[in-house]
C-alpha cells in the first residue's frame, strides 16, 4: 500500500509557529488567484478492506498546499460514491481530514466535493489577462472591454468541483458522471488497467463534453517531485493522459463565463468553475 506520511519537529517557539501557519492559511484562502488549485488529497490511494479511507482538502500549487478543514458553510456536497449509490460523509466543522470513511467496502470509491461560491478581486489586469490565456479563454479580454467593464478591481466568483478515486481492496469498478456542474470523468480504471495505454478522461460542463478544453496534468513522483503538463481536449472533450506507474496525479480544468455585471453592479464580472480529479497509478495493475 502506498501511503503519504507527514511529520513535523516540535518548535521551541510554538506561538510563533502557530502565527506563521495561521497567516499562511489566511493568505491562501484569501488569494486563490490564477494558479491556485483545490483538490482532494487521500492519505492513501489504496487501502485494504476494513481499513478507513481518509482524505484531506488542499489548496495550493504543484501538488503542495494547505490542509483545509471541513466547514459546512463552505461546501454544497461532501460525499463518497460507488456504482449507483452516493452517500454523505459524516463529520463536524473543523474536521481534518475532511473525509473519513470507516469501511466503504471493496471496489473503486469516488470522493466528491462541491464548494459554495467565493469571490476574489484580481491584483492587476495583467494577472487576469494571463489567467484567461493560460486557461484557454483568450477571447475573454475583448469581451471584458466590449461589456464596458473596468480593467481595475476585476471581480470573479469561483466554485470548486473535486473528485478523487481511491482503490479499496481490488479497486474494481468504474468512474462515472456524478452530476457536478464541472466534472472530469475517468473513462478507465487507473488502478487495474494497463498504464501503458494511458487514461482517457472526459471534461464536462453541465453534463456536456467541452471540446478543446484545456487540461493541466500534475504528476507527483516521490523520488523525483512534481511536474506539470498542459493538454487540450479533442472535439469530444476527451484527453488521453500518459501514465507512469508509482505516481500520483491531479487533473485540473477551468471553465470561465461572464458574470451578471454590469447589469447588476454588485455582481461579479466573471464566474469560474474549477474541476479536479486525483488518483494514483500503482507499480503494477491490481488484480
Amino acid at each position: 500500500m502506498k501511503n503519504t506520511v507527514l511529520s513535523a519537529k516540535a518548535s521551541p517557539f510554538p506561538c510563533l509557529l502557530f502565527t506563521a501557519v495561521t497567516l499562511l492559511v489566511a493568505s491562501v484562502l484569501a488569494r486563490p488567484v490564477m494558479a491556485h488549485e483545490f483538490w482532494i488529497d487521500p492519505l492513501a490511494y489504496q487501502v485494504d478492506p476494513g481499513v478507513p479511507a481518509t482524505a484531506n482538502l488542499r489548496n495550493g500549487e504543484m501538488f503542495h498546499g494547505v490542509n483545509i478543514a471541513r466547514f459546512s458553510d463552505r461546501f454544497e456536497r461532501l460525499e463518497w460514491a460507488r456504482g449507483d449509490e452516493t452517500h454523505m460523509i459524516p463529520g463536524r466543522d473543523g474536521d481534518r481530514p475532511a473525509f473519513v470513511l470507516a469501511d466503504p467496502g471493496p471496489g473503486l470509491t469516488t470522493l466528491l466535493y462541491v464548494s459554495s461560491g467565493d469571490k476574489l478581486i484580481y491584483d492587476s489586469w495583467e494577472i487576469f489577462e494571463r489567467f484567461t490565456r493560460d486557461k484557454g479563454f483568450p477571447g475573454a479580454v475583448a469581451r471584458h472591454d466590449a461589456r464596458g467593464l473596468p480593467r481595475e478591481n476585476v471581480s470573479e466568483e469561483y466554485y470548486r468541483f473535486c473528485k478523487a478515486l481511491v482503490a479499496v481492496g481490488d479497486g474494481r469498478g468504474a468512474d462515472r458522471f456524478r452530476g457536478m456542474r464541472a466534472e472530469i470523468v475517468a473513462l478507465g480504471n487507473p488502478y487495474s488497467d494497463d498504464p501503458a495505454q494511458g487514461l482517457k478522461v472526459r471534461i464536462l460542463q453541465d453534463g456536456v463534453p467541452r471540446a478543446g478544453a484545456f487540461l493541466d496534468v500534475f504528476r507527483r513522483d516521490p523520488a523525483v517531485g512534481v511536474d506539470k503538463t498542459h493538454m487540450q481536449a479533442d472535439a469530444h472533450g476527451e484527453v488521453s493522459v500518459p501514465l507512469v506507474p508509482g505516481s500520483d496525479y491531479m487533473l485540473s480544468a477551468v471553465m470561465l463565463r461572464e458574470g451578471a455585471a454590469p447589469t447588476d453592479p454588485g455582481a461579479p464580472m466573471w464566474e469560474s468553475d474549477w474541476a479536479s480529479l486525483t488518483f494514483a497509478v500503482p507499480e503494477k495493475p491490481l488484480e
